[in-house]
């Protein structure tokens, strides 16, 4: 998964996490600062605060985070793995013509 950060493996791990952070950032295409301050007045709010509390209800905002207790890493992975176990394979519905992997209904002639 983090192949691309191998050859930081002799560096320190705040400047390894640093750097993946700013690697994300750097190439994230959002919104600048006054874009965002121009969408928040075209539908009056004053901040992404405002706007967060006025769509989402505050018993889900409001509700204490369900943490899990510190743990190994093997712990850790044992725990994600039974996670995901319960996931179920479904056949995707995605549409536009996309079917399976590889495979188009689309005819493109």
């Amino acid at each position: 998964m983090y192949r691309c950060f191998h050859h930081f493996s002799t560096l320190p791990l705040a400047f390894v996490r640093r750097t993946a952070a700013n690697i994300y950032v750097n190439r994230h295409i959002g919104p600048s600062a006054a874009e965002s301050i121009s969408m928040l007045r075209i539908i009056g709010k004053e901040s992404l605060s405002d706007l967060m509390t006025a769509v989402i209800p505050e018993n889900i905002l409001r509700s204490p985070l369900k943490e899990a207790p510190a743990m190994s890493e093997q712990d850790a992975l044992s725990l994600l793995h039974s996670l995901g176990s319960r996931n179920k394979v479904l056949k995707s519905m995605i549409g536009q013509g996309y079917d399976e992997p590889g495979h188009t209904t689309c005819n493109a002639s």
